[in-house]
């Protein structure tokens, strides 16, 4: 009887360590899918990262995803996106949406932080560098080559980012977009009298210069020759001696001219003898 009870007792007191261990191993596993592990994932949608702008102010766009939900969407450490009236109703959500305005962009690079938390408490960043360029290119004139209808000029421009399209006169120069870019065309004379250059840059800055056409080139002086008889001839303008060649119409007119002259010299005139009265 008495093994009986103490058998009794010693197959409760297993059902019992095997029960709560039965239940300690329901309520890890139970928690185990509760466990999140995950931080959440965030893209910038526009604009890309080194994206350089003209303008004071520019739009950033993205989303946040996360399986358990999430909470706060941080720029800079000081402002939670989902506080806005536009994103309040997102918290909490696997995916939400956010934007914001990147304000007074210097000329130098301006990073953006953005960190997403979950309700969990995990969360990530990423950053986003964005630069603003307000400097104009400027345009170098190095030679001026004036021709009688044309005028060739020649030059280069600079950019502190990149030089993207040259017009010179509203004709596009074919160069390769770089941060000095050389340039040469041929323009021909306007009644204005100028050649005007224009340059981009890659975010649109516009510089231009007007340069003035320089006169054409004076025409050759023109040569006069006084034809000798002897078939030589002096120059007007310089007063040397040269030898031209003429026809042949105009030697046998020079011949038949000297030898008229010749023979009226040497024939005498005729001697008229008065007649005496009858």
């Amino acid at each position: 009887m008495r093994t009986f009870l103490s058998s009794s007792v010693y197959t409760v007191q297993v059902l019992k360590r095997f029960s709560l261990a039965c239940l300690a191993g329901l309520a890890f596993v139970g928690c185990s899918r509760d466990v999140d592990s995950i931080a959440p994932q965030i893209v910038i949608v526009k604009p890309r990262d080194g994206k350089v702008t003209q303008t004071e102010k520019l739009e950033v766009e993205g989303y946040a995803w996360d399986d358990a939900g999430v909470l706060k969407v941080v720029v800079n450490g000081e402002r939670d996106l989902m506080v806005d009236p536009k994103f309040k109703d997102q918290r909490g959500r696997k995916l939400v949406k956010f934007s914001f305005i990147a304000t007074s962009l210097s000329s130098q690079k301006a990073a953006y932080e953005v960190r997403a938390v979950d309700i969990h408490g995990h969360s990530s960043t990423t950053e986003i560098n964005i630069t603003r360029d307000t400097k104009k290119p400027s345009i170098n004139v190095e030679n001026l080559d004036s021709l009688a209808s044309t005028v060739a000029v020649t030059g280069s421009i600079e950019d502190n980012m990149q030089v993207k399209k040259v017009l010179v006169n509203g004709e596009a120069l074919n160069i390769a977009p770089s941060i000095k870019v050389p340039f040469y065309a041929v323009v021909n004379r306007n009644r204005r009298g100028i050649i005007l250059i224009e340059a981009f840059d890659a975010v649109g800055n516009k510089s231009s210069r007007t340069v003035y056409m320089p006169a054409p080139p004076a025409p050759p002086p023109i040569v006069v020759t006084t034809q000798n008889q002897d078939g030589t001839g002096v120059n007007n303008s310089t007063g040397t001696s040269t030898t031209t060649t003429t026809t042949r119409r105009r030697r046998r007119r020079v011949r038949a001219a000297t030898t008229t002259t010749q023979q009226s010299a040497s024939t005498p005139a005729p001697v008229v003898v008065p007649t005496s009265p009858r």
